[in-house]
């Protein structure tokens, strides 16, 4: 398939970080092995029904997945095969039709979902600090400059997460940034049956000597410097599928969390009952795309 380059590029690269072996038990006792690297979800990456059968098995590289993929029904028949470029660009072959290819939020333009339609909604408020984020951190000037994009959009800059109270930003504290808080939403819905990761709002955080804490500078509407970001590029473009600019880092969540709150959920019962952390989360959403991948719904 197309994708065996970046298929070899991953395997060839994936040793040269240590990575956490990680084993979850998912409510409906269904289980999944997958590797964490600097934060992220990072290596080989296998899930299972209750009856102790292949569910999917694949990798991820930075939260992405890549490469070749398989997922199964739970009477062990392969339902599909796909080779991932990224999250949201991969080729995919039923057992009984020619391969296609898919490609969703082409270009970073988002494809359009409807609330009636959402199976689940997650919107996390996530902190990204210094410590294993080089790709947005690479820099004191990439710092800089998305201080000025947003200078530059000053309508798309408030003083609270909610983006209600206009404000502006204080230029000297910018050398002072040391992690952004990220409000983002992970989404499903019945038409695509797709995992969906959209950013609403970043707030770059300084440090306070005073209150010993981190303190958002400002609140930026994240679709609003997003044209902007895709000029920037990042230094390390060792994995050219996951893009080239800051605008791909943030799309594509190549980043890792070192504090995560849940602002609000369609699953806020479910998760309650079913008592999942939310460290777990994230997998928990993942194994919710691989059901629908490997148990298609109708959309009639």
């Amino acid at each position: 398939m197309y994708n065996f380059f970046y298929t070899l590029l991953f395997m060839t690269c994936i040793q040269t970080v240590m990575a956490e072996k990680m084993t979850l038990l998912l409510p409906d006792s269904t289980s999944c092995n997958y590797e964490k690297k600097l934060g992220m979800i990072d290596g080989e990456y296998k899930s299972f029904y209750k009856n102790g059968k292949l569910k999917s098995e694949g990798a991820f590289l930075q939260n992405n997945r890549v490469g070749f993929w398989v997922f199964y029904k739970e009477d062990g028949r392969i339902q599909c095969l796909r080779d991932y470029i990224n999250n949201d660009h991969y080729q995919e072959k039923l057992t009984d039709k020619k391969a296609i290819s898919i490609v969703w939020n082409e270009n970073h333009f988002w494809t359009p979902l409807f609330e009636k339609e959402l199976l689940h909604k997650v919107r996390f408020m996530n902190t990204v600090l210094l410590e294993n984020n080089h790709l947005i951190f690479s820099s004191k000037n990439m710092l800089e400059k998305i201080a000025l994009i947003a200078q530059n959009n000053p309508s798309c800059i408030f003083s609270d997460e909610r983006l209600v109270s206009p404000t502006t930003i204080d230029f000297s504290q910018i050398n002072n940034i040391s992690g952004f808080k990220i409000k983002e939403d992970y989404m499903i819905d019945r038409k695509t049956q797709h995992l969906h990761h959209r950013i609403i709002a970043i707030a770059p955080l300084v440090y306070s000597t005073k209150t010993k804490e981190l303190n958002a500078l400002c609140w930026i509407y994240y679709p609003s410097i997003k044209n902007e970001l895709a000029k920037i590029a990042i230094p390390n473009t060792s994995y050219p599928m996951l893009g080239q600019t800051l605008l791909d880092v943030f799309e594509y969540a190549r980043y890792a969390v070192q504090h995560q709150e849940l602002i609000k959920s369609n699953w806020s019962t479910q998760l309650k009952e079913d008592n999942i952390p939310i460290e777990n989360l994230e997998i928990y959403l993942i194994e919710a795309e691989n059901d629908l991948i490997a148990n298609p719904i109708s959309i009639n």
